[in-house]
C-alpha cells in the first residue's frame, strides 16, 4: 500500500510540476485538409464541437466536400471562411451553403465577376447569413481555440491572391498557419510588420507555387509539418524549388495528390498526422490499444509500476525496456489525449520480396482469366493478431510470365470502413502494400479486393484475413 501511495504521489507531482505533461481537460482540435484536386479546402473540428470550413475547392468538388462532412457527423457549420474569391477556393462552398446551415461567413470583402462567385453571394443573401469582413489584428475564437487574422491589411494589395484571409490558429502550444494563396510579396509584408507567424503546421500557400513559401518566410514559420493541397494542373504546382525550401526548413511535406486527405489531431501539446494513403498506428502511450491515450492507460501503467521487478502487464511497458517505471508514466502523460497517428513518410515501407512468395491457401484467381493474363492475391498472414502490420501481395502474369510496372489497387473491407493501399508490380509481376490493422474486429473476415489496371483492362483477385 505504501508503495502504491508513493507511485501515485510521484505521478501527481510529475503532472503538476511539468505543465507540458498535464492532460488537457478539453478534447482535441482536429484539422482536416481535404483532397479536392487543384484547390483548397480545410475543415476544423474544435474541441467544443464547433465546425469551421476554410475554402471549398472548385464547384465540382462541392458535393464531395458535403458528403465527406456529413459522413463525419457535421450537420451545420459555425464559421465558413473564404480566403479570396478565386474559383478553386469559393466554388465548393456554394454546395455547402445550399445544403447545410451556416452561422457566419468570414471573407476579405473582395468580390468577383465570375459566375461561381455570384452563386456564392446569392446563396448567402437568399439565406440571410451574417458576414464578417476581416483585417489583420482581429481575433476569432471557438472555445479554447483562437484564430488571429494576420492578413490582409488596408489598403489591399493589387494582386487578389495577396489579399487572402490568413489565419494563425492556436490551441495550447500548437499553431496552424493558413495563408491562402499569398505570394512572396505578401510574405515579405507580413515579415516587415513583425507579425508572429510561427506555426507547427503550415498549409502551404498557393498549392506549392514557386512564387510562394520563400526562405525568409519559412525561417519565421519554422514548420514541422507542411501540407500542400494540389491536384492535376498545368501550372507546375507544386514547384520542385518550393518543396526543396520546405524540406530545408525542416518540414515533413504532405501532398493531397499523393497522400489524399490529411488529418492532423492535437491536444494542444502534441499532434499526430493521419493520411488516407498510409496505415494508421496507435499513439505512444496507448497501453490498452483503444486508439486514444486516456486515464485508463495511466491506470494500467500505475498498477503495473515496478521499476526493478517482473513486468506483470506487458501493456504497461510503453517503451519496451523490460520494466515499468517513471519513463512509461512520462510517455503516457506526454501523449495524453492523443488519437491514432500515421508513420512519417521517412519510414521505410515493407520491402518487396526478392523472390515471388508462394501463394497462401487464401489466394484466389480471376475466373476465368482474361485471355492469358491472370491475377492472383495473397496476404502475409491469414490469421494475424490485432495491432500488427498486414501486407497484401498481388501478382499479374501474361503467359505465365510476370508483368512489371502494372499499378495495383487494393480495397480492404473491414466491418465499418473500406481503406485502401496501392502498389506497382516488380520484374516478377508482384506488387505489395501494407496497412496497420489496429484493433480490427476479432474473428471478422476482412476481404481484400486486388485490382491490376493493365492496357485499359482491370484484372481482379481477392484474398483476406481474420484477426485473432
Amino acid at each position: 500500500m505504501r508503495r502504491q501511495r508513493w507511485i501515485l504521489a510521484a505521478l501527481v507531482a510529475l503532472l503538476l510540476l511539468c505543465p507540458c505533461l498535464r492532460p488537457k481537460a478539453e478534447g482535441p482540435l482536429v484539422v482536416t485538409f481535404l483532397d479536392v484536386g487543384q484547390g483548397d479546402c480545410e475543415w476544423l473540428r474544435a474541441p467544443d464541437g464547433q465546425d469551421i470550413v476554410i475554402d471549398g475547392g472548385v464547384e465540382a468538388e462541392g458535393p464531395n466536400v458535403l458528403s465527406y462532412l456529413q459522413s463525419h457527423g457535421v450537420t451545420d457549420i459555425e464559421v465558413m471562411v473564404l480566403s479570396h474569391p478565386d474559383g478553386d477556393h469559393v466554388g465548393g462552398l456554394v454546395t455547402l451553403l445550399q445544403n447545410m446551415p451556416v452561422a457566419l461567413v468570414v471573407h476579405n470583402g473582395q468580390t468577383s465577376t465570375s459566375a461561381v462567385y455570384q452563386r456564392f453571394a446569392d446563396a448567402i443573401q437568399a439565406r440571410a447569413i451574417p458576414t464578417l469582413v476581416v483585417r489583420a489584428g482581429q481575433t476569432l475564437s471557438w472555445g479554447p481555440v483562437s484564430a488571429t487574422v494576420i492578413n490582409p491589411v488596408d489598403p489591399l494589395l493589387p494582386a487578389t491572391n495577396d489579399n487572402s484571409v490568413t489565419l494563425r490558429v492556436s490551441y495550447g502550444d500548437v499553431d496552424f498557419l493558413f495563408p491562402g494563396d499569398i505570394s512572396s510579396a505578401a510574405e515579405s509584408a507580413l515579415l516587415g510588420r513583425g507579425t508572429n507567424i510561427e506555426a507547427e503546421v503550415l498549409k502551404v500557400a498557393h498549392h506549392g507555387s514557386k512564387y510562394s513559401s520563400s526562405d525568409p518566410f519559412l525561417a519565421a514559420v519554422q514548420p514541422h509539418v507542411a501540407v500542400i493541397e494540389v491536384g492535376a494542373n498545368s501550372y507546375g504546382h507544386p514547384a520542385p524549388e518550393s518543396i526543396s525550401r520546405l524540406q530545408r526548413a525542416g518540414a515533413t511535406v504532405y501532398r493531397t495528390d499523393i497522400d489524399d486527405t490529411v488529418t492532423i489531431t492535437t491536444n494542444g501539446v502534441t499532434w499526430t498526422v493521419t493520411t488516407q494513403s498510409q496505415p494508421a498506428i496507435p499513439c505512444v502511450g496507448d497501453a490498452n490499444g483503444n486508439g486514444v491515450v486516456d486515464v485508463f492507460d495511466l491506470v494500467i501503467v500505475t498498477r503495473a509500476y515496478n521499476p526493478t521487478g517482473i513486468v506483470s502487464d506487458v501493456r504497461a511497458d510503453i517503451n519496451r525496456d523490460g520494466v515499468v517505471n517513471l519513463f512509461d508514466l512520462v510517455l503516457v502523460a506526454a501523449s495524453y489525449g492523443c488519437r491514432g497517428s500515421t508513420p512519417q513518410p521517412t519510414l521505410v515501407p515493407t520491402a518487396m520480396p526478392t523472390a515471388t512468395p508462394t501463394p497462401m491457401p487464401s489466394a484466389t484467381a480471376t475466373e476465368p482469366p482474361a485471355g492469358n493474363i491472370e491475377a492472383t492475391a495473397w496476404v502475409s498472414n491469414p490469421v494475424p493478431s490485432q495491432y500488427t502490420t498486414m501486407t497484401v501481395y498481388g501478382k499479374i502474369t501474361r503467359g505465365g510470365a510476370g508483368v512489371p510496372g502494372v499499378p495495383m489497387h487494393t480495397t480492404w473491407h473491414y466491418r465499418t470502413t473500406t481503406p485502401y493501399c496501392d502498389g506497382v508490380s516488380n520484374s516478377d509481376g508482384v506488387a505489395s502494400c501494407s496497412r496497420y490493422i489496429s484493433g480490427a474486429t476479432k474473428g471478422y473476415y476482412v476481404q481484400i479486393d486486388v485490382t491490376f489496371s493493365y492496357q485499359g483492362q482491370s484484372y481482379t483477385a481477392s484474398t483476406g484475413f481474420r484477426p485473432q
